[in-house]
């Protein structure tokens, strides 16, 4: 039973910085095409 909670939290914790990682790299694009939209006009 412990084994399997672990494991679940392991899993739990990968999802969770995956989804953190996609977040921050869709901000990071937004602001750069944000910011060089922003240069261009």
């Amino acid at each position: 039973m412990d084994a399997n909670v672990i494991m679940a939290l392991g899993m739990m914790w990968k999802g969770m910085f995956g989804i953190f990682v996609v977040i921050g790299l869709l901000a990071l694009v937004v602001f750069l095409l944000s910011k060089m939209g922003g240069d261009s006009q």
